[in-house]
């Protein structure tokens, strides 16, 4: 992961705290994981990239509330380039009830 034989410096929101991947990072020897409160994303990678993270169950949640498109132009706003990633397999999205 690292970049130039330099470890990859990525900021975690600490919002993001409690799920497996800052985890995961934080046991790499090729990153250095800092928290802070992010206001745009929930990880910045080299303070370049900014990522949004999804479930699938979060993603429809924040479509259908808007929350899905506030943060995508959020995202756009930012001096940063943007991903938003989604994670999900077949079966999560199947199992997603619809809302009303």
């Amino acid at each position: 992961m690292d970049i130039e034989g330099q470890p990859v410096y990525i900021f975690v929101d600490d919002r993001e705290q409690a799920g497996a991947v800052p985890a995961a990072l934080a046991r790499r020897r090729d990153a250095t994981i800092e928290v802070a409160r992010l206001s745009v994303g929930d990880y910045c990678v080299q303070r370049r990239v900014l990522v949004e993270r999804k479930t699938a169950a979060d993603f429809a949640a924040s479509l259908i509330d808007g929350r899905l498109f506030r943060q995508a132009a959020a995202l756009a706003a930012a001096p940063h380039r943007e991903m938003l990633r989604t994670l999900a397999n077949a079966k999560a999205w199947q199992e997603r009830e619809p809302r009303e």
